[in-house]
């Protein structure tokens, strides 16, 4: 997910989780969900966090952005 800069600080990216999580525990038999966000990312790893996520690991250099590796975190919620 991305949010622009000048929508940002707006609950926007809370409020667009809070709705998929909401449909994704009526889905019948889903355990767990798994996200990724960029390692300095600390705004979308704050918010993951707050919304239940848990870090589980580190996948390094997994985004090459010209000649910049970016490691990414795997993040997981658990549904039951």
């Amino acid at each position: 997910m991305y949010i622009k800069k000048e929508f940002r600080g707006q609950g926007l990216a809370r409020g667009l989780f809070q709705e998929l999580l909401r449909q994704v525990r009526a889905q019948l038999g889903l355990e767990q969900i798994n996200i990724a966000v960029s390692a300095g990312n600390a705004a979308a790893r704050g918010l993951y966090s707050s919304l239940g996520f848990q870090l589980y690991g580190c996948e390094p250099r997994a985004l090459k952005v010209g000649d910049t590796y970016i490691d990414e975190e795997q993040m997981v919620l658990r549904l039951v």
